[in-house]
């Protein structure tokens, strides 16, 4: 394990003969693009990533990670991440099993949808007003968490496309403009939800077995 946090780098360069490490912490420093030219990318035994708090708003094929195929943890809390999860270039990351791209300015979950390892998804703060299955996250059979609060979603929860995600124990939806609770009824192993602080409303709660309309 190396840990460099809360430094001042801007970029690791030096790394790449570090062939066997398993974690790498980067969190807290001034990192934007770039890493590929630090050799990151023959660091192929690396399990878990820190990125958190740097500044980075390119895409993981310029960051040199997209070939970190044994990765089951990436964290990149709090960027400047924008616009679609596309360019990130998740698509090889397929062993990955907890992500976190909470706080960034993320708009769509698109790009995620060949992670079909992933247990936790934290999309926390961003500014997501797309639908789970317009976003092809109804693939991600295996997540047991997700956090998609704070962000701008309105209207039925039915077309977040939960109803083939069985295996979610944990939801938080909460801080966001959805009106009903439908789409839930397949989820008998959930056991946290939190919807705090939407628009729902009157007979609008659809929970358990009971019959969608």
């Amino acid at each position: 394990m190396l840990d460099l946090s809360r430094n001042q780098i801007t970029n690791a360069k030096g790394l790449g003969n570090l062939r066997n490490l398993k974690e790498l912490d980067l969190s807290y420093n001034e990192i934007n693009t770039f890493l590929a030219s630090s050799g990151l990318t023959n660091m192929t035994n690396l399990k878990t990533l820190d990125l958190s708090s740097n500044q980075i708003n390119t895409s993981l094929a310029s960051l040199g990670l997209q070939n970190l195929k044994s990765l089951e943890e990436l964290h990149m809390y709090n960027n400047n991440i924008s616009g679609s999860l596309i360019p990130l270039g998740l698509v090889n990351l397929t062993n990955l099993k907890i992500l976190d791209l909470s706080r960034n300015q993320i708009t769509n979950a698109k790009g995620l949808e060949n992670l079909i390892n992933l247990k936790s998804l934290n999309l926390y703060v961003n500014q997501i007003n797309t639908s789970l299955a317009s976003s092809n996250l109804q693939n991600l059979k295996n997540l047991e968490e997700l956090d998609m609060s704070y962000n701008e979603m309105s209207g039925s929860l039915s077309p977040l496309g939960l109803v083939n995600l069985t295996n979610l124990k944990r939801i938080d939806l909460s801080e966001n403009r959805i009106t009903d609770t439908k789409g839930l009824k397949n989820l008998k192993n959930l056991e946290e939800l939190n919807m705090r602080s939407n628009e729902i409303s009157g007979g609008s709660l659809t929970l358990g077995n009971n019959n969608e309309n």
